[in-house]
C-alpha cells in the first residue's frame, strides 16, 4: 500500500513539474478581475467588478498586485481574466516601443492589434483620462459573457479625467474604502440595474 502511495506521489510531482508552474485558463463561473497596487487602478477594477456583479456575472477580485506590470503578467499567465491598463504603459513597458509615436489614437491601435495578435486579448473602449485606461480582457472571456464588453464600455464612457480625479479625492476622504466609492460612482451615474 505504501508503495502505491509513493508511486502516486512521484507521478503527481512529475505532472506538476511538467506543467512548468503555468496557470490554466479560468474554467470556473467567476471572472477574475485584477489590478496593480495603485489606488486608482484598484478603484477602477472595483468599479468594473461591481458593474459585472450587478449584472449577474460572478467576480473574484485579485486586486493590489504589486509592481508596474504585475497585472499584465497575471493576465498573460491566465491568473486573472481582466484588469484596467493604461495605453502608454502597455506601449512603453509591455511592447517596449521606442518609436516616439505621439498620436494617442495610433498608439492605442498598435497596442490593440499587438495584444489581439499575440495573446487574443481585447482592449475595450478607453476612458477619457489623460493617459487612456481600458479594460483589457481575454477574448474567450468576452465570448463566454457576451454582455461584458457593453457593460465595461459603458463604464469607460463615464470615467473622464475629471471623474477619475474626483474619485481619487473621494477615495482619500473615505479612508480608501474602494467598494463604497465605487458603489457611489455607479449609483450616481445610473450604471447599476
Amino acid at each position: 500500500m505504501k508503495v502505491y502511495r509513493y508511486i502516486s506521489l512521484l507521478i503527481l510531482i512529475s505532472v506538476l513539474a511538467a506543467c512548468g508552474g503555468q496557470s490554466i485558463p479560468n474554467t470556473g463561473d467567476k471572472v477574475r478581475v485584477g489590478s496593480t497596487d495603485t489606488p486608482e487602478d484598484q478603484l477602477i477594477a472595483e468599479i468594473y467588478s461591481q458593474v459585472l456583479e450587478a449584472n449577474g456575472i460572478g467576480v473574484e477580485r485579485k486586486l493590489n498586485l504589486a509592481g508596474k506590470n504585475a497585472a499584465h503578467n497575471a493576465l498573460v499567465n491566465k491568473q486573472i481574466d481582466l484588469y484596467p491598463e493604461y495605453t502608454n504603459n502597455a506601449y512603453l513597458s509591455v511592447m517596449e516601443m521606442k518609436d516616439n509615436e505621439q498620436d494617442p489614437a495610433m498608439i492605442r491601435e498598435k497596442v490593440r492589434k499587438y495584444y489581439q495578435r499575440r495573446w487574443k486579448i481585447a482592449w475595450l473602449d478607453a476612458a477619457g483620462t489623460t493617459d487612456p485606461i481600458s479594460p483589457v480582457v481575454w477574448q474567450d472571456v468576452l465570448d463566454r459573457y457576451p454582455q461584458m464588453a457593453g457593460l465595461l464600455n459603458t463604464v469607460s464612457k463615464q470615467l473622464s479625467a475629471d471623474a477619475v480625479a474626483s474619485l481619487n479625492t473621494q477615495l482619500g476622504s473615505q479612508g480608501n474604502d474602494y467598494a463604497k466609492v465605487a458603489r457611489s460612482f455607479l449609483d450616481e451615474r445610473g450604471l447599476l440595474p
